[in-house]
């Protein structure tokens, strides 16, 4: 008996001291990974920014020279030319178009009966209003009135065996004009639309004056911006 007592005392005790041994702390957890920075797609990628260059009014300007033909009176012409005006549109455009024009013509005719010479010397202002269409950035057309201030003047003489004789014609004053252009510009249009170069026109004048219809018709070549 006692040594029954004896064995279930122990026993209590092994059963206590289990209860109270602390038990074991639990293995440390891994950290959970960090999450992979994502890269922006093309799709959501900002668009890139572009600068936007309007095309609208602006001052235009050029210049020419030019030789030509005059007929009635005839003579060979010589010309310059200033323009300032202002460019609408990328095709219309208006300016003002101040010409001084010269020239000189000699003519001699001779037969079995005579002959006869003549000279003939011409100087004007000529003072444009032109509008002008543009296409394809080279091609222009241009037309408007004019108005031309000057004087030419025609000295003629003339004899045979029998008979001379000797004349000269005059015409001065300020004259109604129409004036047209055809050409094309050897320039290139930056950003902002406006072209600037070389170009290269024909010319053509009809002169309303008290001695008739004078036209003349130039070749002329120049710089231009617009």
């Amino acid at each position: 008996m006692p040594r029954a007592l004896a064995c279930l005392g122990l026993l209590l005790s092994l059963a206590a001291f289990a209860q109270v041994e602390p038990s074991a702390p639990p293995p440390p957890s891994e950290p959970a990974p960090a999450p992979a920075a994502s890269e922006p797609s093309a799709a959501e990628a900002p668009p890139p920014m572009t600068v936007s260059h309007a095309k609208g009014m602006r001052l235009r300007f050029g210049a020419s020279a030019g030789i030509g033909a005059s007929l009635n009176p005839t003579a060979v012409v010589f010309a310059g030319e200033g323009r300032i005006g202002w460019q609408l549109t990328q095709m219309l455009g208006a300016y003002v178009a101040v010409s001084d024009l010269g020239g000189i013509g000699i003519g001699v005719t001779a037969n079995s009966s005579g002959g006869s010479a003549s000279i003939t010397g011409i100087g004007y202002y000529r003072f444009a209003l032109v509008g002008e269409a543009t296409f394809f950035d080279r091609l222009f057309v241009a037309a408007g009135p004019a108005l031309v201030d000057g004087a030419w003047a025609s000295v003629t003489a003339g004899g045979s065996s029998t008979s001379a004789s000797a004349g000269a014609t005059t015409v001065q004053g300020v004259f109604p004009a129409l004036n047209a252009r055809l050409g094309v510009g050897f320039g290139h249009a930056n950003d902002s639309g406006r072209r600037t170069g070389f170009n290269l026109m024909l010319d053509a004048a009809a002169i309303f004056s008290n001695g008739g219809v004078t036209l003349v018709p130039m070749l002329m070549f120049g710089f231009e911006s617009k």
